[in-house]
């Protein structure tokens, strides 16, 4: 079994009546996590918090990949929950002397020991520890005494306990109102400062050095004033405030974690930015909201051609970024630009959940949404994107394979006049369960940002394609050679939105020597054609489970003559015809028949033959009017040449109903007939009919 490298813990914020929350980490049992659920501005408590298996929820697994968690009550909206692995400590396998040593009885129990270590470092990870750099410090804690704080001692080797009425009740301590007035204190005075303030304040200790950012560290007047705190750095420290611009707060919130390394916090409201937020090239840098219709960034600048965020400098590549639980809106109407573009992230590790783009049943100020530009290994899980242009934009690079495996799934694009283009230069795009309704075109599949082909793509059954104006999907990849394109999605009714559109379902312009495997269950409800074939040389499968049904023009229609068509599926009331004539499955060939000695008085032959790339299946009629002198074998001309020696079976009728054998040598364009025992088959009267197939040029 694969080893699944993801976390053992995940965590939502839920929505009302919300039931399903999915984990990515592997488990072996239903009894390997526990789940909490903390209601809604309440303290974290895991004694009370936790959940009974079976009495408060159900699991079901997914293999290695995960499963997910059903409650069997819906949470109330803010509800925090937890799921975490638990894996008990134990051995199950005894291997015995001389017995069988299987890799998966091997493979699943290491397995099993390894999440158990990670589990343990997990658990580490959350506990108080010093840093590994530190050196000459005495690790144990002093014996517990109500009330008190523990602190690093006066020497700075060790910890000791501080009464907490010694602190604030000294005369080194002071409470106020605001940051402003901690900044006004005279802190040769004063050490300790409790800010009161709901968005800003918190627990400071004066230090006679620092560097003032504006959110955890403050000037003093002879000193700096340091923030107390573990975890997240939250953007109303540095002065972001719901309705306001927030531009200098939020700028000075990224630089700090990008030198802290800790997640930057976005919490629930809507803030102002006015110029364009810039993040270098970081490794593991972490942003989060408290949900995609919570947490707010808007724009408000005059710029109208600016990318909102970005992420990476192209030139630097980087990983781990995570973005969660946030929205990016404009009230300002764009003309150009993206909400956020990513750039050159590489090596996998990064993902972004719950990030919507543009307000819902809002203004359409948003031109183009998110880019993915020359990314590997990316997800994409959980959102809604409304904007004027292109949501998605995925591309690679004109030099090499570098832009790779983007993985898009749970989402809603809506009203674009792009839903997604795949631009050149990448491949392993993998689309899941994503609504594609209302735009001119749901997804294009060309050259137009990077100057190289694209690769392997797959459209899950769980995508729908649904209500365009144009195209459902539209592939114009001159470039590409050797290419996949798997369709397995629902797919109808394009030019049903607008009006003048192109309107058809599936038009491939131009991908040449490529392959489209086509198993949509539905083709359908299209003003013009189902699926449209303009490359003579692409090879086009369609599967025996797809209906193509009720378009306006053809079922399948080329505006080129090919036979690289192969198709197995059902037509029903498709206007003009279910296949347009240049689509030519069944090809026709009269053949010359002749015998291998004398002459035949009057013979002719027919060859029906259906070409798949380098495969032909033929059906063979050979009429023999007049016998005449022939003997020996009967011969049979065939439209191609062979790749290799071939054989084939069939039957006489007329005369009388006997088995016949053909033989197809190597590299020719002809076939002997004779009976099954090797003597003639002809004779006046006699039809030869033949069937098989063979490897061509």
């Amino acid at each position: 079994m694969a080893y699944n490298t993801a976390e053992g813990r995940a965590s939502y914020t839920a929505s009302s009546g919300q039931t399903e929350f999915d984990f990515v980490f592997k488990i072996f049992s239903q009894s390997d996590i526990k789940v909490y659920k903390t209601p809604s501005g309440d303290t974290p408590d895991d004694t009370q918090d936790i959940l009974a298996l079976s009495t408060n929820y159900t699991v079901i697994i997914d293999g290695d990949n995960g499963g997910t968690v059903t409650l069997l009550s819906g949470a109330t909206a803010g509800d925090t929950i937890v799921i975490v692995r638990d894996l008990a400590v134990k051995r199950d396998t005894d291997y015995q002397d001389n017995g069988d040593l299987t890799a998966s009885t091997l493979d699943n129990d290491q397995n099993y020991q390894t999440y158990l270590a990670g589990q343990a470092n997990e658990i580490q990870e959350r506990a108080l520890r010093i840093p590994d750099s530190s050196v000459g410090v005495d690790t144990k804690i002093p014996s517990a005494i109500s009330g008190a704080l523990l602190r690093y001692n006066l020497a700075g080797d060790g910890f000791d306990l501080l009464n907490a009425n010694d602190v604030f009740n000294s005369s080194n301590a002071i409470s106020v109102n605001t940051i402003i007035d901690m900044e006004a204190l005279d802190d040769t005075i004063f050490k300790v400062c409790i800010v009161k303030d709901l968005d800003r304040g918190g627990t400071f200790i004066w230090s006679s050095t620092g560097t003032a950012n504006g959110g955890t560290v403050f000037a003093g007047t002879a000193g700096y004033w340091t923030r107390q705190y573990s975890g997240a750095v939250n953007v109303k420290w540095f002065g972001a405030a719901d309705g306001e611009d927030s531009t200098t707060a939020i700028n000075n919130a990224i630089y700090t974690i990008i030198s802290s390394g800790e997640p930057l916090y976005i919490p629930n409201g809507s803030y102002n930015f006015s110029s364009p937020i810039t993040i270098p090239a970081i490794n593991n840098f972490v942003i989060f909201g408290d949900g995609r219709q919570k947490s707010f960034l808007n724009y408000v600048g005059t710029s109208t051609t600016v990318d909102l965020v970005t992420i990476g400098d192209g030139t630097t590549s980087f990983t781990g970024l995570s973005l969660f639980g946030f929205n990016i809106t404009s009230s300002t109407l764009m003309t150009s630009g993206n909400a956020i573009r990513i750039r050159k992230q590489q090596n996998g590790g990064t993902e972004l959940r719950n990030i919507s783009l543009g307000a819902l049943n809002g203004a359409r100020n948003l031109y183009d949404g998110i880019w993915f530009d020359n990314t590997n290994v990316t997800d994409y899980v959980g959102f809604e994107l409304t904007v004027q242009n292109t949501a998605i934009k995925v591309s690679g690079n004109s030099v090499n394979d570098s832009g790779s495996d983007a993985y898009i799934d749970k989402g809603t694009i809506t009203f674009a006049k792009t839903g997604l283009v795949c631009g050149g230069g990448f491949g392993g795009l993998y689309i899941g369960k994503v609504l594609f309704f209302g735009n001119e075109t749901h997804m294009k599949i060309d050259n137009s940002i990077a100057s190289r082909f694209n690769r392997e793509i797959i459209l899950s059954d769980l995508a729908v394609f649904d209500g365009c104006e144009d195209y459902a999907i539209y592939v114009n990849d001159p470039l590409a050679s050797g290419s996949n394109l798997t369709i397995n999605s629902f797919i109808g009714s394009a030019g049903r939105i607008g009006t003048g559109g192109a309107g058809n379902n599936i038009h491939i312009a131009a991908y040449p020597n490529c392959r489209v495997t086509i198993n949509s269950g539905q083709i359908f409800n299209a003003m013009q054609n189902g699926v449209w074939i303009g490359d003579a040389t692409t090879l086009v499968s369609i599967s025996d489970n797809v209906q193509i049904t009720n378009n306006g023009a053809y079922g399948i229609y080329g505006d080129v003559e090919t036979n690289f068509v192969n198709y197995q599926c059902t037509f029903q009331a498709n206007t003009v015809g279910d296949i347009s004539p240049n689509i030519r499955p069944i090809f026709q060939y009269t053949a010359v028949v002749l015998a291998s000695t004398g002459t035949l008085g009057s013979a002719s032959g027919t060859v029906n033959y259906h070409r798949v790339g380098n495969r032909v299946w033929f059906d063979i009629y050979a009429n023999i009017s007049s016998n005449g002198t022939g003997s020996g074998t009967i011969t049979c001309s065939l439209p191609w040449q062979t790749r290799q020696a071939a054989c084939a079976t069939g039957h006489t009728n007329g005369v009388a109903y006997q088995a016949v054998f053909a033989q197809i040598p190597a590299n020719s364009n002809y076939l002997q007939i004779t009976f099954y025992n090797g003597t003639y088959p002809g004779a006046t009267g006699q039809t030869i009919v033949i069937s098989g197939s063979c490897e061509v040029y």
